[in-house]
């Protein structure tokens, strides 16, 4: 017998692998109406830099620089990792959330199943900003 082949479903992408060691994330499945590789190069250039628009969030919630892990495909959410921990920006209101879980499996499985309802996450306190 043939040994089964695995395919990842067509609407369904898997998230570039990673190495934990280098303050990336594992492998995830993405959920469908998010991506981990916007195409956009605004994307990108919101978390170049100490004064771009992503880093000055983190500054302003107290967190460390923020590495953009995925986002959704209207651009109005973005998962971001900062230290250890994975974070919820609403860029429609400039709010940060922390993510209580820190396996972006599991958060990635969350969201798929029900959207952001779901995923628990803490408000976090807005500082000082510079």
């Amino acid at each position: 017998m043939p040994p089964l082949e695995i395919s990842t479903p067509p609407l369904v992408t898997q998230s570039p692998a990673k190495s934990p060691a280098n303050g990336f994330v594992m492998p995830f499945t993405v959920p469908s109406g998010w991506t981990s590789t916007p195409s956009s190069p605004i994307y990108h250039k919101e978390w170049e830099g100490i004064f771009s628009e992503g880093q000055t969030i983190a500054r302003c919630y107290g967190l460390e620089p923020g590495q953009p892990v995925m986002e959704d495909d209207q651009g109005y959410v973005t998962i971001f990792r900062s230290g250890h921990k994975f974070y919820l920006w609403e860029r429609m209101d400039d709010e940060v959330y922390e993510i209580v879980s820190q396996d972006m499996a599991e958060i990635a499985s969350m969201i798929s199943q029900s959207q952001l309802r779901e995923l628990a996450r803490v408000h976090l306190p807005r500082l000082e900003c510079f």
